[in-house]
């Protein structure tokens, strides 16, 4: 599996954060809010990121944790799912209609073979 990283905090965070956390060589692409021309819940940052990994945004999945997420994925054609806790402005993420929802990032090797 391929992943990539999409955020809308600027590169001058991502990196170094990814990285303090051990977790920044899993990802094969980073795409920060101010690598390409729009944030999410504009598409383009989630398209950019499949052209990179050379993959269909319809082969695709987003794990994301706001409304903003789900709008994102719905837009470029990514499947969406969604941690139950997050930046989502204390809104319950199932009234975003992701397609499903999970409390532990654990769940996801369950949703993944879909």
């Amino acid at each position: 599996m391929r992943l990539g990283c999409v955020t809308n905090k600027a590169s001058q965070f991502t990196l170094p954060l990814l990285q303090d956390l051990g977790v920044r060589d899993y990802f094969e692409v980073v795409i920060s809010g101010d690598t390409v021309a729009r944030k999410k819940p504009d598409p383009l940052p989630l398209l950019v990121a499949a052209e990179q990994l050379e993959t269909e945004p319809q082969a695709s999945l987003m794990l994301g944790d706001s409304m903003s997420d789900v709008k994102a994925a719905r837009a470029a054609g990514f499947r969406i799912v969604c941690m139950s806790y997050g930046y989502n402005h204390g809104e319950d993420i199932r009234d975003s209609n992701p397609d499903a929802v999970i409390d532990s990032m654990a769940e996801i090797k369950d949703i993944v073979d879909w």
